[in-house]
């Protein structure tokens, strides 16, 4: 295996950790991002995941998407910009990427889910953050 390259990494936490770094859209990441490995599927055990997780800043924000019961293997790692909402009803997560939320506060669909329930529309609490996102796998249904 060849020598890893961290310095890209490295740089990339200081970025964030000093707000010079802008999301565009979601970044994908797995072992191939500690690896240099492009064929690697997403972290499967606590090493790899801990070998991702240090090329990030300390302080940045775990989240994971979420889909009805039961638990579901890692199938993607992401970073991505969101921001956190409030009066949201409890089956939904509380952050949305920024155009969600936008949406959202606005009272129109969002995410694929209709504003419902009467009562205030949620509102944003603070300002978007750069959030790493576990994302489940999405698998074919079982035969």
């Amino acid at each position: 295996m060849a020598e890893r390259d961290d310095s890209h990494w490295e740089g990339m936490s200081a970025s964030i950790e000093r707000g010079e770094y802008t999301v565009a859209g979601p970044v994908e990441l797995g072992p191939a991002a500690v690896t240099d490995d492009a064929t690697s599927p997403p972290p499967t055990t606590v090493a790899e995941l801990r070998r991702l997780l240090d090329h990030l800043p300390p302080g940045m924000p775990v989240l994971v998407d979420g889909c009805e019961a039961a638990f579901a293997a890692i199938g993607a790692v992401v970073i991505t910009e969101v921001v956190e909402l409030s009066g949201r009803p409890s089956y939904m997560g509380r952050f949305e990427h920024p155009a969600d939320a936008a949406r959202a506060v606005a009272g129109e669909d969002a995410a694929a889910w209709r504003i419902t329930e009467p009562g205030p529309l949620p509102q944003r609490v603070g300002e978007p953050v750069v959030a790493l996102v576990l994302r489940r796998e999405v698998r074919e249904v079982d035969e």
